[in-house]
């Protein structure tokens, strides 16, 4: 029985199960496609465009590029707030510092 005091038939159980474990996953995988193939789009349209046209400007051969290149855009962050942090230092902000520059260098 249901919460109004139905009887459910089998019918609706087998529905509900087809729906649960084929269609959703089905469904989340299929999404899961489309933005795999929508982030390789905009990194081939956008990205390596940009990144080519850097390492021309710095001379570095396109792999060099690609390994140092993208490993600064993905740790500017941290770096950012490191340098953040350390100019904001005085004394009351030394141990916030102190941890920022352990941090980004690796420490713990």
């Amino acid at each position: 029985y249901d919460n109004n005091g139905k009887n459910q038939t089998n019918h609706q159980y087998y529905f509900e199960a087809i729906i649960i474990y084929i269609v959703l996953p089905l469904a989340s995988l299929l999404y899961l496609l489309l933005l795999f193939r929508l982030l390789a789009t905009t990194a081939d349209s956008y990205f390596s465009p940009a990144l080519e046209s850097f390492s021309f400007e710095l001379g570095l051969p396109p792999r060099f590029a690609g390994a140092t290149l993208l490993a600064l855009g993905n740790g500017s962050p941290d770096l950012g707030s490191t340098v953040n942090s350390i100019l904001l230092w005085n004394e009351a902000g030394a141990n916030k510092a102190a941890v920022a520059i352990s941090s980004s260098s690796g420490g713990t």
